[in-house]
Order: C-alpha cells, then structure tokens, then sequence
C-alpha cells in the first residue's frame, strides 16, 4: 500500500512540475512575443523616419543646388551692372 501511494505522490509530483514547466514556458512565449511586436513596430518606425530624412535630406540637397544657381546669377547680373556703371562713368567723364 505504501509503494502504491509512493507511486501516487511522485506521479502528483511529476504532473505539477510538468505543468508549472508547461505554464511557464506559456509565459516566456508571450514575453519573447511581445518583445518581437515591439522591435517589429521600432523598425517600422526607424525606417520611416529613416524614409523622412532621406527625403528631407534631398529637399536641402535641391535647395543648396537652387541657391548656388542663384548666387552665379546674381554674380553674373553684378558684374553686368558693374559694367554698366563703369560705361555710365566714362561717358559722363568725356561729356
């Protein structure tokens, strides 16, 4: 009768272990899956921000290339008008 409920105990023992194992592992899953959403939508967020500042980065990029386009026009139109004024001058002087 002893041994039977020797047997008994240890297969009650073994159950619960198995199942505070079972229980526990359930939990690490949930954990390690919620762990993976949040890197999954930080990634998604890094590649968006990554997406804006690219884009960003080539607005500034045109932007640099209209003003330098503009700063040689506007060279170009003084030296025009410098020129001019120096013509302006040489014909005031003659008169």
């Amino acid at each position: 009768m002893a041994t039977a409920a020797e047997v008994s105990a240890f297969v009650a023992v073994q159950t619960r272990q198995i199942t505070e194992d079972h229980e526990s592992k359930e939990k690490e899953v949930e954990e390690v899956s919620l762990m993976l959403e949040r890197r999954c939508l930080q990634k998604e967020q890094l590649e968006s921000d990554i997406t804006g500042l690219s884009d960003e980065k080539n607005a500034l990029r045109t932007a640099v290339e209209a003003l330098r386009a503009e700063k040689e026009a506007l060279a170009a139109q003084k030296m025009r008008l410098a020129a001019d004024v120096s013509s302006l001058e040489t014909a005031l002087t003659i008169r």
